[in-house]
C-alpha cells in the first residue's frame, strides 16, 4: 500500500505555514480545528508543546481521526488515561511517537544491556545533559532553544 499524501499542515504563523505548504505541496491551515475537520485529512499528527496536546487529540478523536502524538502524549497520568480511554471507546487509533527508540546511542545502549557479560550487573544509571544548545531560551543569553 502506498503512503497517504500530506494533505494539510497547520501553523499559527501563516507565513511559515505557507512556506511549509509550498515545500511539501499541500494545503495550509492556521487553525487546528480547520485541519482536524478537513474532510480530506484522514489522520492527525500532533507535535505541539505538551500543554495543548491532550485537547487537540480529543478533538481528533471526536472527529474520528487516528492520531499520532509526539511524546509525552500528556502532562499527567490522568490526561494520558483519559486519552487512552476515549480513543479506545471510539475505536480510533491513538499512537505515541517514540523517535528516540531508533537513535544510534539508544540502539548502542540496548546492545550493551542485552549482553551483560560486557559490563556486569547494572546497579544504577546516571545521565547528564551536557549540551548548552539544548537549554531553553534565556533572554540575552544568545542560546537557541532545542527546536531551533
Amino acid at each position: 500500500r502506498s503512503p497517504e499524501p500530506l494533505e494539510n499542515v497547520m501553523r499559527r504563523d501563516r507565513t511559515l505555514a505557507r512556506a511549509f505548504g509550498n515545500q511539501f505541496q499541500c494545503k495550509v491551515a492556521t487553525s487546528a480545528l480547520d485541519l482536524i475537520h478537513d474532510p480530506h485529512v484522514s489522520a492527525v499528527y500532533i507535535a505541539t508543546p505538551a500543554g495543548p496536546r491532550p485537547h487537540l487529540a480529543m478533538l481528533a478523536c471526536k472527529a474520528g481521526k487516528p492520531c499520532l502524538l509526539e511524546s509525552p502524549i500528556a502532562r499527567s497520568y490522568h490526561e494520558a488515561r483519559a486519552l487512552k480511554d476515549a480513543f479506545a471507546a471510539a475505536k480510533v487509533p491513538l499512537i505515541a511517537s517514540q523517535p528516540r527508540r531508533s537513535h544510534p546511542r539508544i540502539l548502542a545502549a540496548r546492545q550493551v544491556l542485552a549482553n551483560p557479560q560486557l559490563i556486569g550487573t547494572i546497579t544504577s544509571a546516571n545521565y547528564t545533559l551536557a549540551r548548552s544548545d539544548c537549554l531553553p531560551n534565556k533572554v540575552g543569553s544568545g542560546l537557541k532553544g532545542w527546536r531551533q
